[in-house]
């Protein structure tokens, strides 16, 4: 083997989904990288009690992949993935949840998507796997369908769900992901708007691709109704921080009028279907979530 072998870990923050975590585990074993790279896995369970632990020991038997695991009793998502990081000890780590599973080359992509474009952070597209049951109106209405970009795109912020970070960047964060948004989300977001802002250079590899299983309990009106109240608040929290108090005002008149369209359109909508109203309520409820995200309530999605 020829020069340095380049070392990535894997994190995981985890809560009460085993059987998820199990098939997202074994789509990491199933990783195909030849001996210029190795990686390990960190899994930090913000179940108190450990229900993943029993996972991880089923499993470690059978790879000579390492395994991290740990346990973060605070339920607090933001320092789930502040104890994930406080193990890496790689030159690159990859976030991935653990209700995804990972392509074959997926590693492999990410990292040479880093290389050929020297890249900081590179995000990577999640698919959704929808159960054979699940309605047409989630269908036609896309709810869970994710925008995705031509490979080398530039990109100002993104999330935690399949993003590669080279760790010497993390040195020049004073602070990695905010508790404050560890029961609201939103979080990642705000890690990654600061890491852009600082000059990390984000960039978009679409074929480093994830797989996500869209769970039965989130293909209704009311949970896609408070995901969107939920990207509403998070918006204002993150982007709008350091406006001044001009700007701040005529982007809260703007959202009161974005409401009031969204509103008027509700009647249309539901004449043309379940979908179309879905995704009117969507836009209001975000629109709500825009304006009441200056408030100091906060939706606690993570509760």
């Amino acid at each position: 083997m020829l020069g340095k072998q380049v070392k990535i870990d894997i994190c995981i923050a985890t809560y009460k989904r085993p059987a998820l975590l199990e098939q997202l585990l074994i789509s990491l074993f199933e990783q195909q990288i030849d001996d210029s790279l190795s990686f390990q896995i960190i899994v930090v369970d913000n179940d108190k009690s450990g229900s993943a632990k029993h996972v991880i020991d089923k499993l470690i038997e059978s790879t000579p992949v390492n395994i991290i695991y740990d346990i973060e009793p605070q339920q607090n998502i933001s320092m789930v993935r502040n104890k994930a990081v406080s193990y890496v000890t790689g030159d690159y780590l990859i976030f991935i949840d653990d209700d995804e599973y990972a392509e074959p080359n997926w590693i492999e992509q990410h990292f040479n998507t880093a290389k050929q474009y020297d890249a900081d952070v590179v995000f990577g597209p999640v698919l959704s796997d929808y159960p054979e049951q699940t309605p047409d109106w989630i269908k036609k209405g896309q709810f869970f369908d994710r925008i995705r970009y031509k490979t080398g795109t530039d990109r100002p912020h993104g999330a935690t769900n399949n993003t590669l970070v080279k760790v010497q960047c993390l040195k020049t964060m004073k602070e990695y992901f905010d508790p404050s948004f560890g029961l609201t989300g939103g979080g990642d977001t705000e890690f990654f708007w600061r890491m852009g802002q600082n000059g990390a250079k984000m960039i978009w590899c679409d074929s480093a691709i994830v797989s996500e299983a869209v769970l039965p309990n989130r293909m209704t009106l009311k949970w896609l109704t408070r995901r969107a109240y939920r990207g509403g608040q998070m918006f204002p929290r993150v982007f709008c921080r350091n406006m001044s108090f001009h700007k701040k005002f005529f982007w809260i008149i703007k959202r009161f009028l974005f409401l009031i369209v969204a509103c008027l359109y509700l009647p249309v909508a539901a004449c043309q279907g379940k979908h179309k109203w879905g995704l009117a309520m969507q836009k209001v409820y975000t629109c709500l979530g825009h304006l009441t995200g200056f408030t100091s309530f906060h939706y606690q999605e993570y509760k």
